[in-house]
């Protein structure tokens, strides 16, 4: 019996690192549309001269005094400017700095920067060849930092939906299709008991030992384990020879008891759809929002 089961144990733990390697090349290869795409869309830009129309402060958020006399809150610079296209067109647009999209904490530090331009300049821009609106005063690049922050981000958020998508989808959706489409019914006995105490419960874990097949002396044996709280002595003949559903391609689908009920997809088809739809935001985000603003 030992040796069965250190043969389970290494058959268990290797069904769910295979399935964790999955996940995480999945997470990364998600991780890298947003740089990959990020770096790909800003070296496109390309330059153009542009006059500078118009000029102002942008107030965000109102700045509110922090109680030594000093005011902080949010403001930008907004620049107006004409660009003018490479066969002369000329599109009017306005930008200051990107990707990265700086928010000043006093009115002070932007205007020192709108000091620095004078309606009528002549300044070169970066504009999107695609899009001409989309234009830039302050080109930053798509950097090496930037690159590293965008996957960092989007990998932790995979990291959480992915594999709470593959769990639902398996483990509570697929897993009862599969038992109740080419599931077999078996019964099987208990062989080895581990009582479990803790602070205010007490349960049992059953060791169930059971064979697949026609042939019941002939069959594979599988062991599967089965927690429950202690029972009377009356109980036991019962708990003894009990029933197991197993699946003949995946052993780790198996379950002590009868055909799973239909209703047990239910929160695997609803937690399915939750994380697929929050995964799927994510990969909008990581494909279509460039922080542009």
């Amino acid at each position: 019996m030992q040796a069965n089961a250190s043969y389970n144990f290494v058959k268990k733990r290797a069904f769910f690192l295979r399935r964790a390697l999955l996940v995480i090349c999945v997470v990364v290869l998600l991780a890298l549309l947003a740089p990959v795409r990020r770096v790909l869309y800003y070296n496109s830009f390309v330059q153009a001269p542009c006059v500078i129309t118009a000029k102002s402060l942008l107030t965000i958020r109102e700045g509110k005094s922090n109680g030594s006399g000093n005011v902080y809150g949010s403001y930008q610079p907004q620049l107006s400017y004409t660009l003018t296209l490479p066969g002369g067109q000329q599109v009017r647009t306005k930008g200051f700095e990107g990707p990265d999209i700086l928010v000043y904490s006093t009115k002070e530090a932007v205007q020192h920067i709108l000091d620095r331009y004078r309606v009528g300049d002549m300044k070169s821009c970066w504009y999107d060849p695609a899009n001409p609106q989309r234009a830039l005063l302050v080109f930053q690049g798509f950097t090496f930092g930037q690159i590293l922050s965008s996957f960092a981000f989007f990998f932790l958020a995979f990291l959480i939906f992915v594999p709470a998508l593959a769990y639902c989808l398996e483990w509570q959706f697929w897993r009862y299709i599969a038992l109740r489409t080419r599931g077999v019914l078996t019964r099987g006995i208990v062989v080895n008991r581990v009582e479990q105490r803790r602070r205010d419960f007490t349960s049992n874990v059953y060791t169930v030992l059971y064979r697949t097949g026609e042939n019941q002396q002939e069959g594979v044996a599988r062991h599967i384990q089965l927690m429950a709280p202690p029972i009377e002595r009356h109980s036991l003949p019962d708990l003894y020879n009990i029933f197991v559903c197993y699946d003949p391609r995946q052993p780790m689908y198996d379950r002590c008891g009868k055909f799973p009920r239909l209703y047990r997809i239910i929160p695997g088809v609803v937690g399915s759809l939750f994380f697929l739809g929050l995964t799927l935001a994510f990969m909008y985000e990581a494909l279509f929002n460039l922080y542009w603003v």
